[in-house]
């Protein structure tokens, strides 16, 4: 985990893609987060996985996403089961590619929601440090599926010197 994870008190952090054929890609530190969602098929109801949804909303708690009727079981899998008090999102478009950074927290403090809006451009920057880091393999998977390339030009991800590695296991 990065310093600036630890600053803000991040206890989970995923990068999710949508790609122009409204695919998403998902690297996460905590990946039994979506994959329960996705098994489960409640990921329907989760509107932060939704191209649409992203238009209007550049900041959002999870919550604000959940649809009524599956607010209980989505909050369960997403933040209880896991511990988290909270998540959010930050949601930019580059081109015709949606860039969703989720973080979530498991600190009780609820004032960290307002922190962690005044501090969105910060945040921004980590889920941008983060993106360059997966670009690669990011890469690997759209080759594979034949998408246009055109994200990886874009200015607006901002540059950083790398002082993580990453690190897989083939086991």
């Amino acid at each position: 985990m990065t310093i600036c994870a630890v600053l803000f008190l991040i206890d989970h952090l995923a990068i999710n893609i949508i790609d122009p054929k409204n695919r998403l890609v998902i690297f996460s530190t905590t990946p039994s987060v979506e994959y329960n969602l996705i098994t489960q098929g409640l990921w329907k109801y989760d509107k932060s996985l939704s191209m649409n949804f992203q238009r209007d909303n550049r900041f959002y708690s999870w919550e604000k996403a959940y649809e009524k009727e599956y607010f209980e079981e989505l909050k369960l899998i997403k933040q209880i089961n896991h511990g988290f008090s909270f998540g959010f999102n930050l949601s930019k478009k580059i081109e015709s590619f949606q860039l969703i950074y989720s973080f979530a927290t498991r600190h009780q403090n609820f004032e960290l929601l307002e922190y962690y809006r005044e501090y969105i451009n910060e945040l921004f920057a980590l889920g941008d440090y983060g993106y360059k880091a997966i670009r690669s393999i990011y890469e690997q998977c759209i080759a594979k599926m034949n998408i246009v390339q055109g994200i990886n030009k874009d200015k607006s991800i901002r540059s950083f010197s790398p002082f993580l590695k990453l690190i897989s296991s083939d086991k």
